[in-house]
């Protein structure tokens, strides 16, 4: 009988500890994630990985955000470029963006892959020099 008891106990503690595991994960939201990482391996989804870098200084970053309510879940990719604006945003027209500058003199791109899906780019200056900041964000992915 005790042999038996320790068998269900132990099944008990590792469900236990698997659902918890399940769950941190479903919550997880790693930021300033680098493609050289096992994090970035695991969590960033391959749309994301195969989305093309404009002539970007260093590797992107990425962050995630998990679904709440009604937001949905949301994939960031930033990195500084040496392209100007006016060459990134007609680099985002060539993959079928849609641009619109604002007067606060960044440039906002979007495409609706699907009802769920949406890519967003937001292109800014990076300072005072030539560089851009560049922001990709997957909605619903």
């Amino acid at each position: 009988m005790f042999k038996l008891s320790k068998y269900i106990i132990t099944a008990a503690v590792i469900l236990l500890v698997s659902s918890l595991l399940l769950v941190l994960w479903a919550y997880w939201e790693p930021s300033n994630v680098r493609k050289d990482t096992l994090v970035y391996r695991l969590v960033i989804p391959t749309e994301v990985k195969a989305f093309p870098t404009w002539s970007a200084i260093e590797k992107p970053d990425y962050s995630v955000s998990v679904a709440a309510g009604l937001k949905p879940s949301a994939v960031t990719m930033r990195y500084v470029s040496t392209q100007p604006l006016e060459g990134l945003s007609a680099e985002a027209t060539s993959l079928n963006f849609t641009c619109q500058p604002y007067p606060t003199g960044n440039i906002v791109c979007e495409k609706k892959i699907n009802a769920a899906q949406t890519i967003q780019v937001i292109l800014d200056t990076a300072g005072g020099d030539n560089n851009s900041q560049v922001e990709v964000i997957f909605s619903g992915y």
